[in-house]
């Protein structure tokens, strides 16, 4: 009797999948959708609430970049979803991109000079870092719709892009030391 109750939960339950490190998130397309909209969102956030007190010149550029490159991201996303009708379908994930970009938000208005710059690149290069293993150990290996999989398959070189460019501009701030 027992076996048969767990196997009905188990059918019942959706999909869970591992998505980055410490995040098991529900495998719909339109989960998934929903997932890569509050990232973008929260990259842009991040972005535009650093930009103006930034210092280091690689700082800035690569924050420009991001600006210009989620702007694009979000144009091109919401045509995606206007083309399939594939409706993002928030979960607690979506949900939190925005509370952690609020907390991150008022940490960075605590920091200035170098301090600030680091923990922008810092926070670009961890949340990069979990958007990739996001985009190749769930997304685009779970995902249903084949257009869906296009996109991603699509967009992926340009998460990778993103990623070397903080993990360079990481690399020469830590190798800077105090300076940057």
């Amino acid at each position: 009797m027992n076996k048969l109750i767990l196997l009905g939960a188990l059918i019942l339950m959706p999909r869970l999948t591992y998505a980055a490190p410490g995040v098991f998130c529900p495998c719909e397309d339109k989960q998934i959708v929903a997932q890569l909209q509050a990232s973008s969102n929260e990259q842009l956030a991040l972005a535009n609430a650093v930009l103006p007190s930034l210092q280091d010149e690689r700082v800035i550029a690569f924050a420009q970049t991001v600006v210009i490159n989620q702007t694009d991201f979000n144009r091109r996303l919401a045509k995606f979803i206007n083309d399939t009708g594939i409706v993002p379908n928030e979960t607690d994930l979506s949900k939190a991109y925005g509370n952690e970009t609020q907390q991150k938000i008022a940490e960075f208005k605590t920091l200035k000079g170098s301090s600030l710059d680091r923990s922008y690149i810092e926070t670009e290069f961890n949340d990069d870092q979990k958007l990739i293993t996001a985009y190749d150990t769930y997304w685009i290996l779970k995902v249903l719709n084949s257009d869906l999989k296009t996109f991603l398959e699509g967009t992926r070189p340009l998460i990778q892009s993103h990623f070397d460019e903080v993990q360079s501009i990481r690399t020469l701030i830590n190798a800077s030391g105090s300076r940057l």
